[in-house]
């Protein structure tokens, strides 16, 4: 029995900014990696040296460019990373920038509500479900293009976790079901049939 799938995805989250160690909401704002990011990208480099990859792609947010620069230099990747603007992180409209527990402080009931999935976009950016959406498209354009490799994706917790979701059946929320580190990547199979989380792994012991 041929149990090869026909599309392996690692999907990758960019190595730490100063805004995720604070816990800050990031969607279209662009810090860049802190040092540790910067280590963490290089530890995951190590890790995959010598995957054969049919292609890579990135958001185009700088955090992520950093990531994916380091990761083809160092990890000898021997491709380019395609910027697609489809696996930009989610815009948060006025919670960019804020700490969870100042909007929980600030708004609690409408905070509740959000958490719950009773109000989708209570911050008037993107909705989750537009995250998905896009995220999708873009699956399903690589699984054509890139039918039986191997494909790399570097971008952020909310867009990626918004994908394993939707790859693997699993209803959004804003309260994920899955956690994605900075630094960490997810191993997901593609198959005629739905997709395989293979692994869901913290970046390094860097992460705790």
């Amino acid at each position: 029995m041929n149990t090869a799938p026909m599309l392996r995805l690692l999907l990758i989250r960019h190595g730490e900014t100063d805004w995720s160690r604070e816990r800050r909401f990031c969607g279209r704002s662009d810090p860049p990696l802190n040092e540790r990011g910067i280590q963490q990208a290089e530890v995951l480099a190590e890790r995959l040296r010598g995957e054969n990859l049919a292609a890579g792609y990135t958001s185009p947010s700088r955090r992520s460019r950093q990531t994916a620069d380091t990761l083809r230099v160092a990890a000898q990747l021997g491709v380019t990373f395609i910027e697609r603007v489809e696996l930009r992180e989610q815009d948060f409209g006025e919670w960019e920038g804020r700490l969870p527990e100042e909007i929980a402080r600030q708004a609690p009931a409408l905070w509740s509500a959000w958490q719950s999935g009773q109000v989708p976009e209570p911050h008037g950016g993107e909705l989750l479900a537009a995250v998905a959406e896009r995220a999708q498209h873009w699956v399903s354009e690589v699984a054509r293009s890139c039918a039986g490799g191997t494909v790399a994706a570097v971008a952020h917790g909310g867009v990626l976790q918004a994908m394993l979701c939707v790859l693997l059946g699993t209803p959004l929320r804003p309260l994920w079901p899955y956690r994605l580190a900075p630094g960490g990547v997810a191993e997901v199979w593609l198959y005629p049939l739905g997709a395989v989380l293979i692994c869901l792994s913290k970046a390094s012991p860097l992460e705790t």
